[in-house]
């Protein structure tokens, strides 16, 4: 049926461009008759994008419903079913006021029916926080903000959907749709929300540095004790023993003398390296005690390994 009525429609055609010559030079007329037949050849062989150039030729010269079915008939079959069912719905509309067209009529509209079954269709949305300026693309298309949220039909096959809007980053993706199909896709366009500040933590308490500072006073301290109390048992020994000569009576006073001393000698470097760190380690949480948490770096200790032995290193802000 649907074969019939476009032979009928090409025959037609034919008959209305040999009837236009009255209108039309006969050059123009007798290469519009000529390139029609080309074009038909050529779409009843698939050159359908041949045929088309031609059909559109001999609409320039004269456009009428029967050439606008032969574009959209070309249309269709090269996949542009959008713009086909465009074409189609003119011819109708071109070909209703004369009722001997009431065929061809038909025709179109069927076809236009049956292309719009056929046409996918692609639902895009924006999430109600994107910004106002939004624009949504298909294509490299803008689409009217009406027709957001609203089915668009597209011909089958692989489109480009991007988005863009102020203070946001563009969106771009491929989507492919296959005929009759219905798809739906969200465009996030939506404003980023800002990263909250890290929080802040508390300053340390200046109870501990002053802790530390007093504890590391009084090794020092006890430090200082400890030289005084070896030099106090070194006179011992040079009164007891002049010119390195001890008495037999008081040498159990001079090996206790010699042994206090010789016992100082660890306990106070002992003392003061701890008061010399205690104090120290005071000083710097107190310091920063007193400083914004933001702008204070963790401090931290750490043995460092010499060739005499270890040293003590401090990191962080003074």
């Amino acid at each position: 049926m649907v074969a019939r009525r476009v032979l009928w429609a090409t025959c037609l055609a034919l008959a209305f461009l040999a009837s236009s010559a009255r209108a039309q030079s006969d050059v123009d007329v007798t290469a519009a008759r000529k390139l029609f037949t080309e074009a038909v050849k050529d779409e009843e062989s698939g050159q359908f994008e041949v045929a088309l150039g031609k059909f559109r030729k001999v609409q320039a010269v004269r456009d009428t419903a029967a050439v606008r079915f032969r574009v959209g008939a070309c249309l269709e079959a090269l996949g542009q079913l959008r713009e086909a069912q465009k074409v189609y719905a003119s011819a109708a509309d071109a070909a209703s006021a004369d009722p001997s067209q009431k065929e061809l009529v038909t025709a179109s509209r069927d076809k236009a029916e049956a292309i719009a079954r056929r046409m996918p269709t692609l639902t895009l949305t924006l999430s109600p926080k994107a910004p106002s300026d939004a624009v949504v693309l298909v294509d490299e298309k803008p689409v009217a903000p009406t027709d957001l949220g609203r089915p668009l039909p597209l011909d089958p096959g692989a489109h480009k959907v991007a988005g863009r809007a102020t203070g946001v980053p563009p969106y771009a993706t491929d989507v492919t749709l296959s005929e009759g199909a219905g798809v739906s896709l969200s465009v996030p366009l939506d404003v980023a929300l800002a990263a909250p500040p890290p929080p802040v933590e508390p300053a340390p308490s200046p109870a501990l540095g002053w802790a530390l500072i007093g504890a590391g006073a009084g090794l020092l301290v006890a430090s200082g004790v400890t030289v005084i109390v070896r030099q106090n048992a070194i006179a011992t020994v040079e009164d007891a023993c002049p010119g390195n000569r001890c008495p037999e009576a008081r040498r159990g006073e001079v090996v206790s003398a010699q042994d206090r001393a010789k016992a100082m000698v660890p306990v106070g470097i002992a003392c003061g390296l701890l008061g010399a760190v205690s104090a120290g380690v005071g000083g710097v949480l107190l310091y920063r005690s007193t400083m914004p948490r933001s702008n204070v770096p963790p401090a931290a200790a750490r043995l460092v390994p010499q060739a005499n032995g270890f040293a003590l290193t401090f990191g962080g802000p003074f």
